[in-house]
């Protein structure tokens, strides 16, 4: 979800506005861009504890979608890893990592995406 800020005094018209992403996770990667045939380790944080377990999903240019395994660290159930061994598929591009988790009946999450070499 983006949502606009929007700062300025009114009547000024110097009024200035820009995207502001909210979302329930910060994801971080241990690497600025993804290696064919190599791995990577994705940190989740979450805005608060949750009950849930994330789900992430790996999206690489040719290959099919998978899942990774998520290791609790933080005591608190608000951080995650994820070990995400990157195959040396056809394509460079865009790898895509989502997150979801569902508490309560309500999914929510957060998208990562890193230049795949």
């Amino acid at each position: 979800r983006v949502n606009v800020l929007a700062s300025g005094a009114p009547g000024l018209g110097n009024r200035q506005s820009a995207p502001l992403g909210v979302g329930p996770f910060r994801l971080t990667a241990n690497v600025s861009a993804a290696t064919r045939g190599s791995a990577l380790t994705l940190t989740i944080a979450g805005a608060r504890p949750i009950g849930a377990i994330p789900v992430v999903t790996v999206y690489q240019p040719g290959l099919t979608a998978w899942t990774v395994p998520v290791s609790v660290v933080g005591t608190n159930g608000d951080r995650w890893t994820a070990r995400i061994a990157v195959p040396a598929g056809p394509y460079a591009g865009t790898l895509s990592i989502r997150v979801l988790a569902t508490e309560d009946g309500t999914t929510f999450g957060g998208w990562l995406r890193l230049p795949l070499r």
